[in-house]
């Protein structure tokens, strides 16, 4: 994805990331939900950009991020992996 495209779509959604992140126990632990965090956020970005470019249209391009977030356990109502 483009600096531009990146730029003109992003993805916001709530969870409980805070408590689960002071809950890590280690800074390798918080390392790794982080990366996994960033991972699925980016996952969802690239599957709402691919709705917009395939054709689709802004409401098609935020329910394909938030059905890719919903389905990534990182997100499943707070469960860490």
């Amino acid at each position: 994805m483009s600096a531009h495209a990146s730029q003109a779509f992003s993805t916001a959604h709530s969870t409980d990331s805070e408590d689960l992140q002071k809950n890590a126990k280690t800074c390798q632990e918080q390392k790794r939900y982080f990366y996994l965090w960033f991972i699925a956020v980016s996952e969802a970005a690239r599957s709402g950009y691919a709705a917009l470019t395939g054709g689709g249209t802004a409401v098609d391009a935020v329910e394909a991020a938030v059905v890719c977030m919903e389905n990534n356990p990182i997100f499943n109502a707070g469960k860490y992996l």
